[in-house]
């Protein structure tokens, strides 16, 4: 996920990608993912994270350990517990919408790109390459048109291009 991020900041030659790590990892950390509905950074301390916007109040006092221990171990099990319960409603409706991929012929794809770069990084380069279109299909092979040739590959290596 950090090379994806990643992928759309560095330069051309890739030789600044150390400098967007900070930022990838904080942005990551902040968003709210799909299947757990809580931002890593919730679910590791069991508050949203402070923004540098929002610092314009001051924070509220904590009057002794054990009231921050007690309170902070209820926030978490309460977290942990929604996470757990979007996972699982995720990937039931992962399950129900999963399956074989439907391409039919004429449908226009995208091609993993397999070719390897020498002086990029495989990670922070471009994957998938296309659009293509689909000449004919059968169950585990699809060929494609590439320019004016026809190239038969796996539809393992293909996704829809929308």
């Amino acid at each position: 996920m950090l090379a994806e991020y990643l992928r759309y900041y560095v330069n051309e030659d890739q030789t600044d990608w150390d400098e967007w790590v900070p930022f990838a990892t904080y942005v990551y950390d902040t968003t709210v993912h799909s299947t757990t509905g809580f931002t890593p950074f919730e679910l590791l301390f069991g508050r949203p994270s402070t923004l540098p916007s929002t610092l314009k109040k001051l924070p509220e006092p904590q009057y002794n350990y054990d009231d921050y221990v007690s309170e902070l171990r209820s926030r978490l099990q309460t977290v942990r517990h929604h996470a757990h319960k979007n996972l699982i409603a995720s990937k039931e409706c992962y399950d129900k919408t999963s399956g074989e991929m439907k391409l039919q012929v004429g449908d226009k794809v995208l091609l993993f790109d397999e070719t390897v770069c020498r002086d990029r990084s495989r990670k922070l380069s471009a994957q998938w390459i296309g659009p293509y279109t689909i000449t004919e299909i059968d169950k585990v092979n699809a060929p494609i048109t590439r320019g004016r040739k026809v190239t038969k590959v796996h539809i393992n290596h293909l996704k829809p291009f929308y």
